[in-house]
């Protein structure tokens, strides 16, 4: 059976949520959400469809759970195994958002919960960054990013990676540049961009920290990262990512 609804949503460009998330044998002992419903629905709405298995990378999946999370273990006793397979297949479709309904979550899922937390949406990490430690006076520093996506989905919203260089001693920006690429269509996986950030072009040798931040469209919002690191400015410093400019490095060794 095509769900019209799924329909509706999927040719006016949005995404797809769906209700009862987690039902096991909630209605019946022969018959569930999990196990025969959402199956023949998604199958019969792909066969209809086919661009429709690809929709999360263009638009949010949401879920809301059936009943409550204490519900699941006072009344359903549901097994950690039937719990665990429940945020699995969540992941499965590239879910954004899970309604659990503001309630306790019982400890014997906790666990279970919280290592879902790390992968629903987006989770974007820095995982390398590259780049030219010493340089002459006013020339560029070319930074090598390298992002990866730990989430399952895309952020649906743009940002963009930011950088600056931060004098170590004034703690004065002298130096910003930002991506013309944006986080719009970053799926799971690495995502790779360079900067460019000038330096002062002065005859004094200096030392300079690098800051990057993922920043909106306004300018706004700087988005938080899975890294160490994060300023009250909200942007992210590395200690040991410092530019000498000039002969500085080798006046402090």
């Amino acid at each position: 059976m095509v769900d019209h609804r799924l329909l509706m949503r999927y040719e006016k460009g949005a995404g797809w949520r769906a209700d009862c998330l987690g039902d096991w044998h909630n209605f019946s002992n022969s018959w569930s959400h999990m196990a025969q419903d959402y199956p023949s629905r998604i199958a019969a709405t792909k066969s209809a469809f086919p661009g429709f298995s690809q929709l999360w990378q263009h638009a949010p999946v949401s879920f809301e759970i059936c009943g409550d999370m204490q519900g699941w273990l006072q009344k359903q006793h549901y097994t950690r195994a039937q719990v665990q397979a429940t945020f699995d297949w969540a992941l499965e479709q590239h879910v954004s958002s899970i309604n659990l309904k503001s309630k306790p979550i019982p400890s014997q899922y906790r666990d279970i919960v919280d290592s879902a937390l790390k992968k629903i949406g987006f989770r974007f990490r820095v995982k390398t960054l590259s780049y030219t430690s010493d340089v002459a006076a006013g020339d560029s520093v070319t930074l090598e990013f390298s992002f990866i996506n730990e989430g399952v989905a895309p952020s649906y919203e743009d940002y963009f990676v930011s950088a600056r260089l931060v004098d170590r001693l004034s703690g004065q920006v002298v130096s910003l540049v930002s991506s013309k690429q944006t986080t719009r269509r970053w799926t799971p996986g690495i995502h790779t961009l360079s900067l460019k950030l000038s330096t002062p072009k002065t005859s004094m040798p200096s030392s300079y920290i690098i800051e990057f931040a993922l920043i909106s469209n306004n300018g706004r919002t700087k988005l938080a990262l899975a890294n160490k690191g994060r300023q009250n400015s909200g942007w992210y410093r590395l200690e040991q990512a410092i530019v000498h400019v000039g002969s500085v490095k080798a006046i402090e060794d």
